[in-house]
C-alpha cells in the first residue's frame, strides 16, 4: 500500500471540459484503503475541488441537468481496514433514491443510484459518503464525493474547507463513539489472561478470575451502557438516542446460561441482523463484533438473555429499567448472609453499588448449578435424562431439552472445541461423551461449585479417545469413573480421575495463561495486501517464556495454515510449530495462524519465518513486515 502524504491546509483545483469531469477515481491513491470509481449521467461537471483531510472530499461544481432524463451515478467501491458503509444519494426535484452498502476489505463492490429528473427540477444532488471501519480508538475516515445544482446555470456546490468537512454525524460515526467509550479499559477491564476459555479453566480453581467470565463482562458492558442512558453527561446520552441495547446469549435455548454477550443496534431495526455484539471474553479485553460474526464464533441458540427477563425490550420488556432504583428482594438478601464470608468478600469488592447487586442478583438465580463438566478434546458431550431428553451436543449439533442444564462451547486457537455442562448437583445426570477423532482426550468433574474454590472438589480424567467411541460418567457421586460403554473388547472398561487441588496441578498451559503477556505486536488498523519484503522480528532483554505466536494471512484464498519457526541472531532455527486457523474479520476463515512454542527464550533479537509468505498480511504501516503478535512472559 502506497503511503499518502498531503498538506492540510491546501485545496486542490482541476478544471477541464465538462464530459471528463462526470467521471473519475477519487482519491487517486486510496485513502485507508478507500476508493470510488464513479460515473455521473444527467448533469453537467465543469470542474471539481478536492480537499485532503481525515475526510478526502471532492466537492463537483454541477453547471447544468439534462431534465426529462435520468440523473444517475454508478461505478464501484473499496475499502480497507474492517471494511466501509457507504451511503449514495441523487435527488433531483421532488425525486430521490438512496441506498446504503457495506463494503468488506478486499472486495470491491458495485452501485449505482438514479431518478428520473422532472421537468419543473429547481434543484439537484449527488453524494456518495464512505466512512471506513476502524478498530476502537482508531479515529474517524472517510471519502466524499459531493455536487449540487440550485436551478442557476454555473451553479456550485460550497467547496469544504481543508480538513474541516464534517458529515452530519451518522450512524456509523455514533456507534465508533459508543465503541471508544467501551475500549476503556477503566469500564471494561482486560483480562487477567489472553483468552476465555483458559480464564474459565482457572476459574474452577481461583475466585479472582470471577471478574472476567462471560456473565460478568457482560453484566459490567450492560452497566457502561446503563450508564451513559441514565447518567448526567448530555453528550454521551444523545449517542443512545437511535440505538437500542440488551443482553444476549447463545449456545443454551432460551433458559437462562451458555454464553452471555451484549448486543447493540439501530432503532426500529431486527438486531438479528443489524446487531453489533460487544463481548469482550474470547479475547479478554474490549472487542467489538458485527452478529454474523459473533454467530459464526457461537453458531448455536442465539437469543435474548434468560437472566434479564422484562429488563430490557429485546428480553420482553416494554422499555428499560434503571438498576440504580433495582434492589435485591428478601430472598437474594437472606441468600447473601448464608454465604461465608469469603464469598461475601468478592461481592464487596465491587465498588460499583449498582454493579454488585446485578452480579448477586445473577448469582442467585445460578445458586443450585453446582455440578460441572467440561471436556477440552475430540469429544462431543451432552446429558441425556431418563425421559430421553438431551442437553448439549449430540452428532455436533446443540440440543437443550432439559431446562436445568446450562451449556457452553468454544473454539479454541488449536482448533479444537473446549465444551461445558453445568447443571443442580441433585439431578445425578449420566455425562455422555462420544469421539469424533483419533487422539488424547481430557475431561474435568467439578462438585460444590458455586462455593469458595478451596471448597470444590474437582477431577480429571486422560483417556484415549477413537473415533465412534461412546463414553459415560456418572455424576451422581464424586470421582465415578468414565466407562466405554460400546466396547465390550477393551479390557480397559473404565478410567478412573484424579483429584486437582490447584490450576497448577494442570500443566503449563493454564498456569502459563495466567502469566501471559503481549510482548511483541505490529499489527494496525489501515488496509493489508500480501507478501512482506521486510523480516518481522522481535526482541527480548531477558529469559522470555514464549507461550504464543500469531500471524495474520486475511488474504489467504482458503490456504490451510502451514508452520511458524524463529531464527536467532546466529541463524539458528527453532522449530517449525504447526499452526492452527481461527477466524478473523468478517469471518474470514483461518485468518489468523496460531502456535503455543511454551519454550525458553534467552535475551536476544528472532526473526519470524512464515511457512507461506505469499499469503502473509503486511502494509506500509507496518513497514512492510508481516504482522505478528507474540506472546509471553520473562522469567
Amino acid at each position: 500500500m502506497k503511503k499518502i502524504l498531503f498538506p492540510l491546509a491546501t485545496a486542490i483545483f482541476f478544471s477541464a471540459n465538462a464530459i471528463a469531469q462526470s467521471s473519475g477515481i477519487f482519491p487517486g491513491e486510496p485513502f485507508n484503503g478507500m476508493q470510488v470509481n464513479y460515473s455521473i449521467t444527467g448533469a453537467t461537471i465543469s470542474k471539481y475541488t478536492d480537499v485532503p483531510g481525515y475526510t478526502w472530499t471532492r466537492s463537483l461544481v454541477v453547471t447544468d441537468i439534462q431534465k426529462g432524463s435520468t440523473l444517475g451515478i454508478s461505478g464501484s467501491l473499496q475499502a480497507g481496514g474492517l471494511g466501509c458503509t457507504v451511503t449514495v444519494s441523487v435527488s433531483a426535484g421532488n425525486k430521490t433514491s438512496s441506498g446504503t452498502y457495506e463494503v468488506k476489505p478486499g472486495t470491491p463492490m458495485n452501485f449505482q443510484q438514479e431518478v428520473a429528473i422532472p421537468k419543473d427540477a429547481a434543484a439537484a444532488n449527488i453524494s456518495v459518503n464512505m466512512n471506513g471501519h476502524y478498530s476502537m480508538g482508531g479515529g474517524s475516515r472517510g471519502v466524499v464525493v459531493q455536487g449540487g445544482w440550485d436551478g442557476k446555470w454555473g451553479a456550485q456546490n460550497k467547496t469544504a474547507e481543508p480538513d474541516k468537512y464534517k458529515p452530519a454525524p451518522s450512524k456509523v460515526a455514533i456507534l465508533k463513539d459508543l465503541l471508544k467509550i467501551y475500549g476503556d479499559e477503566s469500564k471494561i477491564p482486560r483480562g487477567l489472561v489472553s483468552n476465555g476459555p483458559d480464564n474459565n479453566k482457572l476459574w474452577w480453581f481461583d475466585n479472582k478470575y470471577d471478574d472476567y467470565t462471560c456473565g460478568a463482562y457482560q453484566s459490567r458492558v450492560l452497566g457502561m451502557l446503563d450508564n451513559i442512558k441514565y447518567g448526567n453527561d448530555p453528550e454521551q446520552k444523545k449517542l443512545l438516542e437511535g440505538y437500542e441495547y440488551g443482553p444476549i446469549q447463545a449456545n443454551c435455548g432460551v433458559t437462562p446460561g451458555g454464553h452471555q454477550a451484549v448486543v447493540i443496534y439501530p432503532k426500529g431495526t431486527d438486531w438479528r441482523e443489524t446487531g453489533t455484539v460487544l463481548d469482550p471474553w474470547p479475547e479478554q479485553k474490549s472487542k467489538s463484533y458485527t452478529i454474523e460474526e459473533w454467530k459464526k464464533i457461537f453458531p448455536y441458540g442465539v437469543n435474548p438473555s434468560g437472566y434479564y427477563k422484562g429488563q430490557y425490550p429485546i428480553c420482553g420488556g416494554s422499555g428499560y429499567t434503571d438498576p440504580r432504583k433495582t434492589e435485591l428482594t428478601t430472598q437474594e438478601t437472606n441468600w447473601y448472609k448464608s454465604l461465608a464470608k469469603k464469598r461475601q468478600e468478592v461481592y464487596k469488592n465491587i465498588k460499583d453499588l449498582t454493579e454488585r447487586k446485578r452480579r448477586m442478583k445473577i448469582d442467585y438465580m445460578n445458586r443450585n448449578i453446582d455440578t460441572r463438566a467440561a471436556a477440552d478434546c475430540p469429544l462431543n458431550m451432552y446429558i441425556k435424562d431418563a425421559n430421553g431428553r438431551i442437553s448439549g451436543f449430540p452428532g455436533g449439533v446443540l440440543r437443550t431439552e432439559i431446562e436445568d442444564v446450562s451449556v457452553n462451547t468454544f473454539q479454541l486457537a488449536d482448533g479444537t472445541y473446549w465444551t461445558e455442562l453445568a447443571y443442580p448437583s441433585n439431578a445425578g445426570y449420566n455425562i455422555i461423551l462420544k469421539g469424533t477423532g483419533n487422539g488424547a482426550a481430557e475431561v474435568y468433574s467439578g462438585f460444590y461449585m458455586q462455593d469458595e474454590p478451596a471448597g470444590r472438589a474437582v477431577y480429571k480424567y486422560s483417556l484415549p479417545v477413537s473415533n465412534g467411541k461412546e463414553y459415560m460418567l456418572n455424576q451422581a457421586g464424586e470421582n465415578t469413573a468414565i466407562k466405554i460403554t460400546n466396547d465390550v473388547k477393551n479390557k480397559r472398561a473404565a478410567i478412573n480421575g484424579v483429584k486437582i487441588a490447584s490450576a497448577s496441578d494442570e500443566g503449563n498451559e493454564i498456569t502459563n495463561a495466567g502469566k501471559e503477556e503481549k510482548i511483541y505486536d505490529n499489527g494496525n488498523i489501515y488496509g493489508v495486501n500480501n507478501g512482506p519484503v521486510s523480516a518481522t522480528q522481535f526482541a527480548v532483554t531477558q529469559t522470555t517464556f514464549i507461550t504464543r505466536i500469531e500471524n495474520y494471512h486475511y488474504f489467504n484464498n482458503g490456504k490451510q495454515p502451514g508452520t511458524i519457526t524463529l531464527v536467532n541472531a546466529w541463524g539458528k532455527k527453532i522449530g517449525p510449530w504447526q499452526a492452527s486457523g481461527t477466524l478473523g474479520q468478517g469471518g474470514v476463515q483461518n485468518a489468523y495462524w496460531v502456535v503455543r512454542p511454551n519454550i525458553s527464550l534467552p535475551p536476544g533479537k528472532y526473526t519470524v519465518l512464515d511457512s507461506d509468505p505469499a499469503s502473509w498480511s503486511t502494509n506500509t504501516q507496518s513497514a512492510n513486515k508481516g504482522f505478528t503478535t507474540v506472546w509471553g512472559y520473562t522469567q
